[in-house]
């Protein structure tokens, strides 16, 4: 009797396990794919394609501009911004597209969203022109929480792997009072206690921007408009504090070019990056052990890629708190 009640005890855990399983499944992608931002149709909309570039597609379909996507670590949803309601704020929408969704109640003007490693917080700037600021809010009680000062910059912030801190960019003005002639720094904030650390300290001119934390392992892979690059700026990627600094690309001997924006695929090998002209650039991907980059789009402006892949996905799982409480009881009932 005992053994088959085990039997069927495990034949309820893994039915559990299915039904969980199914319902995250249900909701996410089934393939890897690329989120980003394009123009090609003359506004700005939302699209997915494959890690290879093929299977385009427009997911947003709005006549207001759709940018900055970001795919939660499950795949179930993807925050967006859009100018749908009154200037930029943030928004949810299933991978396909639907539900549609305001975060937030309050209308404010708020960019750059990105989700912590969990799926439990989203961190986003928030403000206009010079007073711009980093905040972070719970998904599920969307209590916004003001962390840091950005000022008059792109805050672009990035969660570690252990979601204890986010990498984000600083104003730093070459003239106090005047917003255009600035200077940005990366700078580290513990999530708990508000500590904040600069990055490369040392150097006097860090014109540094889009940080991207690797999602396995401590490196950072960021955009660098320092002097004597041959380009207005290019990719580099150092290990969290500041050593091992490395270009990612040769140059190219063009003043007028950049390399940003830098987004890491799931496993960490490569990076999908925006190069180009500053406002007029193309989305590209380089296997970070060698080759050629490799073209991505070639249709209008691209940018504000985001890379999911379910096999690297985190999965919710039933309660382990529930089916404790449920071996308890018929442990009870064996007993007596």
């Amino acid at each position: 009797m005992k053994g088959e009640r085990f039997f069927l005890f495990c034949g309820f855990i893994f039915m559990l396990l299915c039904i969980g399983n199914r319902l995250v499944s249900a909701q996410t992608l089934g393939v890897a794919k690329i989120a980003f931002s394009s123009n090609r149709d003359g506004n700005w909309e939302i699209y997915l394609m494959n890690p290879d570039g093929s299977s385009q597609i427009n997911l947003t379909h709005h006549p207001r501009s759709d940018l900055m996507p970001a795919f939660s670590p499950t795949g179930a949803q993807i925050l967006f911004v859009s100018t749908r309601d009154e200037g930029r704020d943030l928004y949810l929408m299933d991978p396909n597209g639907a539900n549609v969704q305001r975060v937030f109640k309050e209308k404010a003007q708020r960019q750059s969203p990105a989700w912590s490693p969990d799926g439990k917080w989203i961190a986003y700037q928030k403000g206009n022109s010079n007073d711009v600021e980093l905040y972070i809010a719970s998904i599920d009680e969307r209590v916004e929480h003001r962390i840091a000062w950005v000022g008059h910059a792109d805050a672009d912030p990035s969660w570690s792997p252990d979601g204890t801190e986010i990498v984000f960019v600083v104003n730093v003005p070459f003239i106090r009072g005047i917003g255009p002639l600035s200077n940005t720094k990366l700078v580290f904030i513990d999530v708990q206690t508000r500590v904040e650390e600069t990055f490369l300290p040392e150097e006097p001119l860090p014109l540094m921007e889009t940080p991207a934390w690797s999602p396995v392992g401590n490196v950072i892979a960021f955009s660098w408009g320092k002097l004597g690059l041959g380009q207005r700026s290019a990719l580099f990627i150092a290990d969290r504090n500041g050593r091992e600094v490395k270009r990612v690309l040769p140059p190219v001997g063009d003043d007028t070019v950049v390399e940003m924006n830098p987004v890491w695929s799931p496993d960490g090998s490569e990076l999908i990056y925006e190069y180009g002209l500053l406002l007029d650039g193309e989305l590209f991907k380089v296997d970070l052990q060698g080759g050629e980059p490799e073209r991505l789009t070639r249709q209008g402006v691209n940018k504000d890629a985001d890379w999911f892949d379910p096999a690297f996905a985190l999965f919710v799982q039933p309660q382990v708190e529930l089916l404790t409480t449920l071996w308890g009881k018929l442990k009870q009932r064996e007993q007596k």
